[in-house]
């Protein structure tokens, strides 16, 4: 009598095993590939911030009313999270005034197109040229101000967040446009160079943008997503002195009229903490041994970001999934990462394993100068 050949393949618990493994590492990988995504999206607006300003300020007349400077990054508002295993991460948040990556030098629209200020008068419309990538005189209208979109006006030190309102036609030869802007009207911003708020002339036109990275976790039960938004200037006039609380740029996170722009998730994934340090050069000593480390800018500290020559970031990514043995039922505990001596309010710890991402990075317009 012949016997059966032994089954072959696998048994049903070594099927469920493989298969629960597989989605773990997945989600794993899944993760921790999103967190390093998001992070060097934040690093490259960190990089652009200023557009030109290499005081670290920029000048802004909120509301169209008295002028004032803001730095070129900022903390905005802090967030909490809360993780499945119940830490609590107090995060960080960053404001920046930036410029649009779309439209620097090489607009997508006008290839090599470049904006210059050539005559200013207060209370009157700038008076300006654009030029091509070969230097012959185009119109702006075709590029850079197709779109009456704000910009960063500055020469290699200081630069003003400008809201263009009328773009005439090219005017004699060579030829030349007026920009009617929105400040105009109030008088906030000056021909001169040396006040305040001055177009030089030369001082160049580049598109600009506002942009906050934040964590944002709508429920304790929501996983926590980093979030990218464009604030917009505010239609309130500020103080005529500079105020911790001031608000210059609105967006949901701090503005509740909910009219105010949403941020959208920028894909990394259950990203539980972001924190920011800044490495700071207050003496002018160019000796990165003497530099020392600030937890945060405030929107009133105009004279820190000149000094600023390093921004730490870290974020860390959660898995989507605990990690728990299929045959023991065993939960592997895990704690969130701390960064720069900080670590979260609470101890618990859960089964997600989570990963921290770091980076040190370099704002560019921000280190033309000494001052």
């Amino acid at each position: 009598m012949k016997r059966a050949p032994p089954a072959s393949g696998f048994t049903l618990i070594e099927i469920a095993v493989s298969t629960t493994l597989f989605a773990f590492i997945s989600a794993l990988a899944l993760s921790l590939t999103g967190g390093r995504l998001g992070l060097e999206g934040l690093a490259a607006d960190i990089r652009a911030a200023g557009g030109g300003a290499a005081s670290g300020q920029v000048g802004v007349a909120p509301g169209g009313g008295g002028a004032r400077r803001v730095p070129a990054m900022w903390n905005g508002p802090t967030t909490t999270v809360t993780a499945p295993g119940g830490q609590t991460i107090i995060s960080n948040s960053l404001f920046m005034i930036t410029t649009d990556p779309t439209a620097v030098g090489i607009p997508a629209d006008a290839t090599g197109m470049q904006g210059l200020v050539v005559e200013a008068s207060q209370g009157t419309p700038l008076k300006i040229v654009c030029s091509d990538g070969t230097g012959a005189s185009v119109d702006c209208g075709n590029g850079l101000l197709k779109t009456l979109t704000p910009l960063l006006v500055g020469d290699f030190r200081d630069a003003v967040y400008m809201t263009p309102t009328v773009l005439g036609a090219p005017q004699n030869t060579p030829p030349t446009q007026q920009l009617t802007y929105a400040e105009m009207a109030s008088n906030a911003y000056s021909p001169s160079p040396k006040a305040p708020f001055g177009f030089a002339p030369g001082a160049k036109l580049i598109r600009a943008r506002v942009v906050h990275w934040y964590l944002w976790q709508p429920t304790a039960s929501d996983p926590p997503q980093l979030r990218r938004s464009y604030p917009v200037l505010t239609s309130s006039v500020l103080g005529s002195a500079c105020a911790s609380n001031d608000k210059p740029f609105l967006d949901e996170t701090n503005d509740s009229s909910g009219n105010s722009p949403a941020g959208k998730d920028m894909g990394g994934g259950a990203i539980e903490s972001l924190q920011v340090r800044f490495l700071i050069d207050a003496g002018g000593t160019d000796d990165p041994t003497r530099f020392t480390m600030l937890n945060t800018i405030g929107v009133c500290d105009t004279a820190v970001p000149a000094t600023l020559r390093e921004v730490r970031l870290q974020v860390v990514a959660r898995t989507a999934n605990p990690d728990v043995d299929q045959v023991s039922r065993n939960r592997n505990l895990y704690s969130t990462p701390g960064f720069e001596g900080v670590s979260p309010s609470a101890t618990t710890m859960d089964a997600y394993p989570r990963r921290a991402f770091t980076v040190g990075v370099v704002p560019r317009n921000l280190q033309g100068i000494r001052l």
